[in-house]
């Protein structure tokens, strides 16, 4: 299930700001605060399972990430992909367009298999 990321002030997010996600005991530090700031203002949402990833992968998002990722999910969606894979540095985002979310991310060296299932579409940033 996936729920709204509400409760941010927008326009307080800084552009190239870069949000720690690992606190010193490698649990999540300010990462629910630090993804609602940059995902409200880019208008998109991530679902549990997504959040749970990035800070278990140790995966870094700026505001200008958000913003690429967002206009790549926008992209597809115009072309009527529903489920993208977005493909950005050296990340994979499986998205879900129509809802504008993000469904799960990782790094594109940490695929072991390599096979994606359940996308209708790409896009290379």
């Amino acid at each position: 299930m996936t729920d709204r990321i509400t409760g941010v002030v927008p326009g307080q997010a800084q552009a190239g700001k870069t949000c720690d996600l690992r606190s010193r005991e490698g649990q999540p530090a300010g990462f629910e605060k630090c993804l609602r700031k940059v995902c409200e203002e880019h208008e998109l949402r991530l679902t549990g399972h997504a959040e749970a990833r990035i800070a278990g992968r140790g995966i870094k998002i700026d505001t200008e990430d958000l913003e690429r990722i967002s206009s790549a999910v926008s992209q597809a969606a115009e072309k009527g992909g529903e489920k993208p894979a977005i493909f950005y540095k050296d990340l994979i985002f499986i998205a879900d367009a129509k809802e504008r979310a993000i469904i799960t991310a990782m790094h594109s060296s940490g695929n072991k298999e390599k096979v994606f299932t359940g996308i209708d579409s790409a896009v290379f940033v």
